[in-house]
């Protein structure tokens, strides 16, 4: 029971620990993250948990030779919903 004691408190703390605001990253290669936030994508549809829509649709409209900023800010937006 000592053991767990510590595990316990540890998983109490971490839904207050989720809830706080994640910076904002901007300097990321447009290629590896589009790859990445689509590979996610199609992992959430074969989970039967899809992006939302207007997600979706941001994340299929993006492309490559958009920008590394805009990219990773369309990322960031479609991750929050």
């Amino acid at each position: 029971m000592n053991r767990i004691a510590p595990l316990l408190l540890l998983a109490l703390a971490l839904p207050a620990q989720a809830q706080t605001d994640w910076p904002s990253v901007v300097k990321v290669e447009a290629q590896p993250l589009l790859a990445q936030a689509r590979r996610v994508a199609q992992a959430l549809d074969f989970l039967g948990q899809p992006l939302p829509p207007a997600a979706r649709k941001s994340l299929d409209d993006l492309q490559v030779g958009d920008g590394d900023e805009k990219i990773a800010a369309a990322q960031g937006r479609a991750g929050d919903s």
